[in-house]
């Protein structure tokens, strides 16, 4: 294999509280092939060409109140060579479309944000290559305000990438004069909500030798 191989992505979804009781009462109201359609559709623009690799399957822990969506997936080729590495793109899912933001931003009543006050993680683990040999230390950025709040955390060492983002809304009104700033400092969440894995090839000692397996997200 090499980098330009294809890659398998284990995701797996899970939701607590009222979210899960939201999953329980739609989800299996789906056939196979509507549930198996929605899965990938997650992952169809960002990675073209993927597919499952088994039917996906749910999880139900009543008691606990949490309900789990998981599936197995083949990427083709998800890697791209740039001129001093290997990138791989990826999309949090759980930042995008939570602040609802309208085209008209100057308005005379609140904006009820779509999910309300709002938390989630998402984590993401990239097994890449066993040539890759690196040792950085933890990366972190944030951001801040009235509004909302996120923090990330990324690791690599040796060749396993670990990434973990938590995203709080705190608001689940804003009052119309705060709309315009709630737009501006939305502005500050695109690193958040999509980005790219690099690994530079001076960390690569064997770059004909990849066995890739990426396993993702919790919400």
């Amino acid at each position: 294999g090499s980098f330009d191989g294809d890659a398998v992505l284990e995701a797996r979804e899970t939701y607590r509280g009222g979210y899960a009781e939201a999953m329980r009462a739609g989800i299996p109201k789906l056939s196979s092939v509507e549930f198996s359609k929605s899965m990938l559709e997650r992952y169809e623009s960002l990675y073209p060409g993927v597919t499952l690799i088994e039917p996906p399957r749910v999880e139900d822990d009543r008691e606990a109140n949490v309900f789990a969506m998981l599936g197995r997936y083949k990427l083709p080729k998800p890697v791209r060579q740039s001129d001093d590495g290997y990138v791989i793109d990826y999309d949090s899912h759980i930042v995008d479309g939570s602040l609802g933001l309208p085209k008209k931003i100057v308005r005379s009543y609140p904006l009820a944000l779509p999910r309300g006050r709002y938390a989630a993680r998402y984590r993401l683990q990239i097994q890449w290559p066993d040539g890759v040999r690196a040792d950085q230390a933890p990366g972190v950025k944030s951001v801040d305000n009235p509004f909302f709040t996120a923090r990330d955390e990324l690791t690599l060492k040796g060749n396993v990438l670990d990434y973990m983002l938590d995203y709080r809304v705190k608001q689940a009104v804003v009052q119309a004069a705060d709309v315009p700033e709630l737009q501006a400092q939305s502005k500050l969440l695109a690193p958040y909500i999509s980005a790219t894995f690099r690994i530079n090839k001076e960390i690569v000692s064997k770059p004909e030798v990849v066995a890739m397996s990426l396993s993702m997200r919790e919400l």
